[in-house]
């Protein structure tokens, strides 16, 4: 688990990681497994197949298996106790950002639906927005033959709510891939309902199956659809479908067409996956990145434009790197000196595989100008400070003693890594400097 992670004693919010992170800042994970069995579903791959991919959803195990003093309730009671505790405690934070229901399950299937829906409303009693993506056309008689869940919608969320709630539906165009889900088309019928009734709407236009289908979605659901995240297949424990390079600018110049054409366009972000695909390409870039429409993914269908804050990379992150720099500056025993390496080559490690500190200096600059820019100098002042006894080492001595290089078990770095990183922070703190002095200059 994450050490700057500020949801780690948490049993229900948490930070999503790679491709879920561009849904949301914030998830809420109550079941894991899914009834509906999608083919191309992410959970039913890879390793966690047999744990995520179940054909049925469970309540968490951190809920069943509760203190003791929590044995007198149910679990899913218990699991409602904890969410409003948390949401409470973290309420300033969530106000900003959101939460987003679920990364590992349906939240609204027919076991799912009464938790997921009790937390939000709860959720959305502090002033937090909440996303709810699901394949169930909770409108649609034949997979909600008793309608229960639409009484909940429209008798226990009062119409001045309605507005914090977004509601999304996965949308390929291919039932054939999703054997025991609500059809697209009653999907499409159930988003159209709720977007009258004055809830947000978004399409999760991923999986891509096949572009014209997706592109039918799209063309289907304008209007009625305030943003479409749009992405390609998982290749976890798989190969992505056979695309065309030619096939997916011609989609994407078909889409950004489509939606120009609407008087009140709906956003669209493109995710990593179909940028990476097409990156190259000067007939797609031209048109990915129209300012009306695209939209980061620190986007929110209440707020707009919301700043990423990276909490993963907690606000005395960067001031402990910079300890740990000067301190190997300045300490003598090889005690000292493995502590202080180990920390940096963790927290290093870290920033390598997520980029945290860009993005945390992102946030910074939202929140407080002068703390970034006195921050900024100060690392830049360690770093140069660093890498000049380094290299001072490298150049009276033949073979300088290796820097520690053991992170965890099995893993080795060379002992230059040190080295690069810190040159890596010197320059990212120097371009912090001077975009915070150009923005000053300007404010003047």
């Amino acid at each position: 688990m994450d050490k700057f992670d500020i949801f780690q004693r948490c049993k229900c919010l948490y930070t999503p990681k790679g491709a879920a992170r561009e849904y949301a800042a914030v998830g809420c994970n109550f079941y894991r497994g899914c009834p509906y069995q999608c083919q191309y579903c992410y959970n039913r791959k890879g390793l966690t197949a047999g744990v995520m991919g179940i054909d049925h959803a469970v309540l968490e195990s951190c809920f069943v298996s509760r203190p003791k003093s929590f044995q007198n309730i149910s679990a899913e009671n218990y699991a409602r106790n904890c969410f409003l505790e948390e949401v409470s405690h973290y309420r300033q934070y969530l106000q900003d950002m959101g939460i987003f229901f679920s990364f590992s399950t349906d939240p609204l299937s027919a076991d799912t639906w009464k938790l997921t829906m009790d937390c939000a409303k709860n959720a959305v009693w502090y002033k937090i927005p909440v996303r709810i993506l699901t394949k169930n056309a909770m409108y649609d008689p034949v997979t909600n033959p008793d309608q229960e869940i639409v009484r909940f919608i429209e008798q226990e969320i009062p119409e001045y709510a309605r507005e914090m709630y977004a509601f999304g539906f996965t949308l390929t165009g291919r039932d054939d891939q999703e054997p025991n889900a609500s059809t697209n088309t009653a999907r499409i019928s159930s988003m159209k309902r709720l977007h009258a009734m004055g809830f947000k709407t978004f399409a999760s236009i991923e999986p891509i199956v096949d572009f014209d289908s997706s592109y039918r979605m799209i063309k289907e659901t304008v209007g009625i659809c305030d943003q479409y995240l749009i992405g390609l297949m998982s290749s976890r424990g798989t190969e992505y479908p056979p695309y065309e390079l030619k096939d997916c600018v011609k989609f994407i110049q078909k889409v950004m067409k489509l939606l120009k054409k609407q008087q009140y366009p709906a956003k669209v972000y493109w995710k990593k996956s179909i940028r990476k695909f097409v990156k190259g390409s000067r007939a797609a870039m031209n048109v990915m990145w129209d300012e009306d429409i695209f939209v980061e993914a620190g986007y929110s269908l209440q707020y707009g434009t919301v700043t990423y804050p990276i909490h993963t990379l907690a606000a005395e992150a960067l001031p402990d790197a910079v300890r740990h720099l000067e301190s190997l500056i300045v300490s003598s025993s090889d005690k000292e000196r493995k502590h202080h390496e180990t920390s940096l080559m963790r927290y290093f490690y870290h920033y390598q595989n997520t980029n945290d500190l860009i993005e945390y200096a992102e946030y910074l600059a939202h929140q407080d100008m002068e703390e970034l820019y006195e921050l900024a100098k100060k690392i830049k002042e360690a770093s140069d400070r660093f890498i000049s006894v380094y290299s001072s080492e490298m150049n009276e001595k033949e073979e300088i003693r290796p820097f520690i290089t053991k992170v965890r078990k099995g893993v080795d770095f060379p002992p230059e890594l040190l080295f690069y990183m810190a040159r890596i922070l010197s320059r990212i703190a120097q371009c912090i400097v001077s975009d915070v002095e150009k923005h000053l200059s300007k404010e003047l």
